[in-house]
């Protein structure tokens, strides 16, 4: 499977990664965001999400 990966998807995974709980504040932060259709919602950023989540050493 070839995919590629824009810099606007990166960004959107990692700025929802931020919600994450930190060391530092235990409280958990929401976030929504909102993308138009066709720019990679449910085929790129949430796999990235997922393996982010269910990976602690992973990052992007």
């Amino acid at each position: 499977m070839n995919i590629t990966i824009r810099e606007i998807q990166v960004d959107v995974a990692r700025h929802m990664m931020q919600s994450k709980l930190s060391p530092d504040d235990p409280t958990i932060r929401n976030i929504v965001m909102q993308m138009n259709m066709g720019e990679g919602k449910t085929s790129i950023i949430i796999p990235m999400l997922a393996l982010s989540l269910c990976s602690p050493l992973s990052s992007l």
